[in-house]
């Protein structure tokens, strides 16, 4: 995603989103990345958003920062004495 903070403030109305996404098709039918960075910028694009990975995914993003804030992670179940 891109931050489309400069479309909204401009006077020409220029549509940077658009400009964006062009850049980018144009980017990738033109430099040819190597297979590690075409299967992770796939694995980010796509894998993630539209399939069955996306809730592991964000649940191991949730421990991960967990983790890093040092504090426990709560699975939603509430604590026993």
């Amino acid at each position: 995603m891109t931050c489309l903070n400069a479309q909204t403030t401009c006077p020409s109305g220029v549509e940077y989103g658009i400009c964006g996404i062009i850049g980018r098709k144009i980017v990738d039918a033109r430099v040819r990345a190597r297979r590690r960075n075409r299967n992770l910028r796939w694995l980010l694009k796509e894998g993630l958003i539209t399939s069955p990975l996306f809730a592991p995914a964000m649940r191991l993003g949730q421990a991960v920062l967990a983790v890093a804030a040092g504090r426990p992670r709560n699975n939603g179940a509430a604590r026993t004495a």
